[in-house]
């Protein structure tokens, strides 16, 4: 609900609800197509829909009735809840900035772990003897991302075929640890939030605050 535009396609979901939609015409298909638009932004702002108060207000909307809710306190419920989902925005990031410096003491404490001045730390599965990148380099890599809490949230590996990249086009802890690697090494690397994706995070998939940790292979760096 963050534009008129967005309102206005919402419109397009009062129509009456089947079994099964055959998406015969056009007109059917672009309607569906805006519906899966419509909800994916629902799912990517958080906004907690009941589907009858909702098909309601479009309803009610279009046929001129009588709305519900008066258009002050429709307002005031839209503010509210702008206040809520920050609040709870600003809470998930105190507890994730608590849950990472934590995780980052106790990973510190391991055998073999390095810690860099910037504060990422890394450790070596195995060793490598070829050339290491500089940052205008492109490189060849297998990678599995995890939250701190194990959750995968992207895999090289399961995609079947290693990723070619440049070094600079990455986050800043993959800036500073690729340069560090040989070629034929493979590092466990963990990287604090303010190197990764900060107070902001990532689509759906990293919080704020979030510490991740990669398995990184560098194959090779490729000729330029």
């Amino acid at each position: 609900m963050k534009n008129r535009f967005f309102l206005a396609l919402l419109l397009l979901l009062a129509l009456p609800l089947q079994a099964e939609v055959v998406l015969d015409t056009q007109d059917k298909k672009i309607s569906y197509t805006v519906g899966q638009q419509i909800g994916q932004q629902l799912l990517m702002e958080k906004i907690p829909v009941e589907r009858e108060a909702l098909f309601k207000g479009i309803a009610d909307f279009i046929d001129s009735n009588e709305p519900l809710l008066n258009a002050s306190i429709q307002q005031q419920t839209v503010a509210e809840f702008r206040e809520r989902k920050q609040r709870l925005i600003e809470e998930e990031r105190r507890r994730n900035l608590v849950q990472g410096q934590a995780y980052m003491k106790a990973n510190a404490t391991k055998r073999g772990v390095e810690v860099t001045e910037s504060g990422l730390q890394y450790r070596i599965i195995t060793p490598g003897s070829g050339p290491k990148p500089n940052a205008k380099d492109s490189i060849r890599v297998h990678y599995e991302g995890r939250l701190i809490d194990g959750t995968v949230f992207d895999n090289s590996y399961a995609r079947g075929s290693p990723l070619v990249m440049q070094v600079e086009q990455n986050m800043p802890g993959w800036q500073e640890v690729l340069p560090l690697m040989s070629a034929g090494s493979k590092w466990q690397v963990t990287i604090p939030a303010h190197l990764a994706y900060g107070e902001k995070g990532f689509d759906e998939q990293i919080p704020p605050n979030a510490v991740l940790v990669f398995d990184i292979e560098l194959f090779e760096v490729l000729a330029q």
